[in-house]
Protein backbone atom coordinates (compact mmCIF):
# COMPACT_ATOMS: atom_id res chain seq x y z
CA UNK A 1 0.00 0.00 0.00
CA UNK A 2 1.69 3.26 -1.15
CA UNK A 3 -1.44 5.70 0.22
CA UNK A 4 -4.90 6.57 -0.72
CA UNK A 5 -3.94 9.16 -3.30
CA UNK A 6 -0.36 9.50 -5.31
CA UNK A 7 0.28 11.71 -8.35
CA UNK A 8 1.16 9.76 -11.71
CA UNK A 9 4.89 8.41 -10.53
CA UNK A 10 3.06 6.83 -7.79
CA UNK A 11 4.64 9.15 -5.68
CA UNK A 12 2.45 9.78 -2.52
CA UNK A 13 1.57 13.83 -1.57
CA UNK A 14 1.41 13.32 2.05
CA UNK A 15 5.10 12.25 2.59
CA UNK A 16 6.31 14.23 -0.93
CA UNK A 17 4.97 17.80 1.43
CA UNK A 18 7.14 16.82 4.25
CA UNK A 19 9.88 15.98 2.76
CA UNK A 20 9.58 19.05 0.57
CA UNK A 21 8.98 21.10 3.73
CA UNK A 22 12.37 19.91 4.99
CA UNK A 23 14.14 21.15 1.99
CA UNK A 24 12.20 24.32 1.77
CA UNK A 25 13.37 25.05 5.53
CA UNK A 26 16.61 25.28 4.08
CA UNK A 27 16.07 27.31 0.85
CA UNK A 28 16.72 23.87 -1.22
CA UNK A 29 14.49 21.79 -3.09
CA UNK A 30 15.26 18.33 -5.29
CA UNK A 31 17.22 19.79 -7.98
CA UNK A 32 19.15 22.20 -5.80
CA UNK A 33 19.93 20.21 -2.29
CA UNK A 34 23.24 21.43 -1.57
CA UNK A 35 21.65 24.13 1.02
CA UNK A 36 19.64 21.04 2.73
CA UNK A 37 22.88 18.97 3.01
CA UNK A 38 25.37 22.02 4.25
CA UNK A 39 22.07 23.05 6.79
CA UNK A 40 21.87 19.03 7.68
CA UNK A 41 25.31 18.84 8.21
CA UNK A 42 26.59 21.63 9.82
CA UNK A 43 23.54 22.75 12.09
CA UNK A 44 22.41 20.27 15.07
CA UNK A 45 19.32 22.26 15.39
CA UNK A 46 18.07 22.28 11.83
CA UNK A 47 17.84 18.49 12.00
CA UNK A 48 15.53 18.73 15.73
CA UNK A 49 13.54 20.89 14.29
CA UNK A 50 12.90 18.79 10.60
CA UNK A 51 12.96 15.74 12.88
CA UNK A 52 10.19 17.62 15.49
CA UNK A 53 8.16 18.16 12.14
CA UNK A 54 7.60 15.35 10.83
CA UNK A 55 6.91 13.58 13.61
CA UNK A 56 4.45 16.08 14.64
CA UNK A 57 2.84 15.79 11.32
CA UNK A 58 2.87 12.01 11.13
CA UNK A 59 1.71 11.56 14.39
CA UNK A 60 -1.20 14.24 14.12
CA UNK A 61 -1.60 13.32 9.95
CA UNK A 62 -0.94 9.78 8.73
CA UNK A 63 -4.17 8.03 9.19
CA UNK A 64 -6.71 10.53 7.93
CA UNK A 65 -3.99 11.70 4.97
CA UNK A 66 -1.94 8.98 4.06
CA UNK A 67 -4.21 5.64 4.72
CA UNK A 68 -7.48 7.36 4.46
CA UNK A 69 -10.25 8.45 6.55
CA UNK A 70 -11.88 5.09 6.05
CA UNK A 71 -8.97 3.18 6.82
CA UNK A 72 -8.03 5.04 10.07
CA UNK A 73 -11.55 4.99 11.55
CA UNK A 74 -11.26 1.07 11.16
CA UNK A 75 -14.83 1.30 8.71
CA UNK A 76 -13.22 -0.47 6.07
CA UNK A 77 -11.40 -3.52 6.07
CA UNK A 78 -8.99 -5.49 6.11
CA UNK A 79 -6.48 -2.63 8.09
CA UNK A 80 -3.45 -1.82 6.20
CA UNK A 81 -0.52 -3.77 7.58
CA UNK A 82 2.58 -3.08 4.91
CA UNK A 83 2.49 -0.15 3.57
CA UNK A 84 5.39 2.29 1.98
CA UNK A 85 5.85 5.38 -0.08
CA UNK A 86 8.03 6.46 -2.96
CA UNK A 87 9.27 9.92 -3.06
CA UNK A 88 13.21 10.38 -4.60
CA UNK A 89 13.79 13.31 -2.04
CA UNK A 90 13.83 10.28 0.40
CA UNK A 91 17.21 9.41 -0.17
CA UNK A 92 18.46 13.33 1.29
CA UNK A 93 16.02 12.60 4.41
CA UNK A 94 16.18 9.39 5.04
CA UNK A 95 18.41 9.97 8.69
CA UNK A 96 15.45 11.74 9.36
CA UNK A 97 12.69 9.53 8.76
CA UNK A 98 14.30 6.59 10.63
CA UNK A 99 13.89 7.36 14.18
CA UNK A 100 10.27 7.43 13.26
CA UNK A 101 10.17 4.43 11.42
CA UNK A 102 12.74 2.50 13.52
CA UNK A 103 11.46 -1.26 12.09
CA UNK A 104 11.46 0.42 8.46
CA UNK A 105 12.94 -2.25 5.82
CA UNK A 106 14.38 0.25 3.13
CA UNK A 107 14.31 -0.79 -1.13
CA UNK A 108 16.61 0.95 -3.31
CA UNK A 109 15.19 1.11 -6.85
CA UNK A 110 18.17 2.26 -9.38
CA UNK A 111 16.92 3.67 -12.60
CA UNK A 112 19.38 4.41 -15.80
CA UNK A 113 20.34 7.90 -15.81
CA UNK A 114 18.60 7.97 -19.40
CA UNK A 115 15.29 6.82 -18.13
CA UNK A 116 15.21 9.33 -15.52
CA UNK A 117 16.06 11.86 -18.11
CA UNK A 118 13.01 10.94 -20.14
CA UNK A 119 10.69 10.93 -17.01
CA UNK A 120 11.59 14.30 -15.91
CA UNK A 121 10.89 15.59 -19.55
Amino acid sequence: FIGRRYDHHFETPFFQRLNMACLDAAGANWFRPEPYLERHDSDPAFVRDCQSLLGRRVNTLFARKFLGWRQALGVQQPQVSAWGWKDPRTCLTLDLWLPLFPGARLLHVVRHPLDVAISLE
